[in-house]
């Protein structure tokens, strides 16, 4: 057995060693990469070609997101509405 998985008895909502190795991943990444060229290459990808299907790509995420978590609903429509703003 992968001694990162728990038998199916032990999983459930108080699973929390999947979001701790997220914690993990990320700040790895944080502290090795370039964080601030990642950005700025997404940013050029969002003012290109592929922009708009990025967009789409981003709505969609989002919508599923919300229609699995009730409490995340309408948090699309916010987050396009404050990206207006800016």
């Amino acid at each position: 057995m992968n001694e990162n998985r728990k038998p199916a008895g032990e999983k459930g909502k108080t699973d929390l060693e999947p979001a701790r190795r997220y914690r993990e991943k990320v700040v790895k990444h944080d502290q090795t990469s370039d964080t601030q060229e990642e950005a700025e290459k997404a940013r050029r990808d969002l003012e290109g070609p592929e922009g708009d299907e990025l967009r789409r790509a981003e709505d969609a995420g989002r919508e599923r997101t919300a229609e699995e978590d009730p409490e995340l609903e309408g948090v699309s429509t916010r987050l396009k509405d404050r990206e207006r703003e800016r």
